[in-house]
């Protein structure tokens, strides 16, 4: 419809466009048949696509990740945070190692391609952890919504696997104090998981004490 000052306006209602880029024209006419001139061109894209995810840092099946490690995705496309968490689990037992919403600080990047995921918790060294994300959590500018990721396997990743780099007191030390404390020292953050802490008699291998 257009008004008497040739401002016209197109109801959509009804119209289903496929994906695409389009440009509107109006032609007006008067009683008598009289046709003006085609208007000004308006032009629309029509965005039917999902954001997708480019790259994953750490990779997918990735090793040797440091425990302090940010969990870093990119998009085909700029995304904005909506509603929903992220996840990141454990895959030994699934067990849930942080849950962070995506309107929390410690996710950022919104309306950009590249939204980065600080944990609060440090990472345990040497263990098999997976993320999830709810598929409400991301949209482009054409409100498309991020698919999300609902299974194990999408995006899992591997701690550098932990190793002791010293001890107090040290190998083969000598003239070691009798109320001395025993200290481990990690490449990556430990976390304390099963089994026992032996202290045997070197002299014949008879137990002293057992943690």
């Amino acid at each position: 419809s257009a008004n008497g000052v040739g401002s016209w306006t197109f109801d959509y209602s009804g119209t289903t466009l496929a994906a695409g880029s389009y440009q509107f024209t109006a032609v007006a006419a008067d009683g008598a048949g009289n046709s003006s001139s085609a208007s000004a061109s308006f032009g629309v894209t029509v965005d039917t696509s999902t954001p997708a995810v480019s790259t994953l840092n750490p990779a997918d099946n990735a090793t040797g990740v440091l425990p302090t490690a940010n969990l870093v995705l990119t998009f085909d496309s700029v995304v904005s945070v909506q509603t929903g968490n992220i996840s990141i689990r454990r895959t030994s037992d699934n067990a849930l190692f942080e849950q962070i919403p995506v309107g929390d600080p410690r996710v950022t990047g919104s309306g950009t391609t590249t939204i980065t995921i600080n944990p609060t918790a440090t990472f345990t060294g040497g263990v098999d952890y997976y993320v999830q994300i709810d598929s409400t959590a991301f949209d482009d500018v054409a409100g498309n919504g991020f698919a999300g990721i609902s299974d194990t396997t999408s995006w899992s990743f591997t701690t550098q696997t932990l190793d002791l780099t010293s001890s107090t007191p040290a190998d083969n030390a000598t003239n070691v104090a009798l109320n001395s404390a025993i200290v481990l020292n990690f490449n990556v953050a430990a976390l304390a998981s099963g089994g026992n802490i032996v202290i045997r008699h070197s002299s014949d291998d008879s137990i002293f004490e057992t943690i």
